[in-house]
């Protein structure tokens, strides 16, 4: 449920408060000490993304896609969709983020669109679903994993996509 930026200086985590209210809490890292920074009054948000620079995260909470600046303020939605979308990743320059949906019937598949939000282009077209685990260094491929069945067991795989 939590996350890190990339250079892995700051990492993020959603917290839940004695009155088990939960608020997106972006906790940071640094050498010198903690510092939580209150992102959103968001309940239960998920699977945080720090952008390269550090500025931004995206998040996925009620089945869309979200950002704040890790300084806090007002989460802006960048999509609107009564399917879910999850699994947010900004790519390694920051100007696009990759999630998976199962907003094209069932399987969840693999979305990009830019970073402040707009049109979404389906990656991947596969009747088995995937979960995304991060993009290439180079920002050029996405790594995920899918299970796929082999009769007497399940088998989860990498893909490059």
């Amino acid at each position: 449920m939590g996350g890190s930026n990339p250079n892995r200086t700051q990492i993020m985590y959603p917290h839940s408060l004695p009155s088990s209210r939960w608020l997106g809490l972006v906790f940071c890292f640094a050498l010198l000490g903690i510092a939580p920074i209150q992102a959103a009054e968001i309940r239960m948000p998920a699977n945080p993304s720090v952008s390269p620079d550090g500025a931004k995260v995206t998040f996925d909470w009620n089945g869309d896609i979200w950002v704040t600046s890790t300084q806090g303020g007002k989460a802006t939605r960048l999509t609107s969709h009564s399917s879910k979308d999850r699994e947010p990743k900004f790519s390694p320059d920051g100007k696009t983020i990759a999630f998976v949906s199962d907003r094209e019937g069932g399987a969840y598949q693999i979305f990009v669109m830019d970073a402040a939000g707009g049109p979404v282009r389906q990656i991947t077209h596969h009747t088995a679903g995937f979960n995304l685990q991060g993009w290439a260094h180079d920002g050029k491929a996405l790594l995920a994993t899918s299970i796929r069945d082999h009769a007497w067991r399940h088998a989860n795989r990498f893909f490059l996509v």
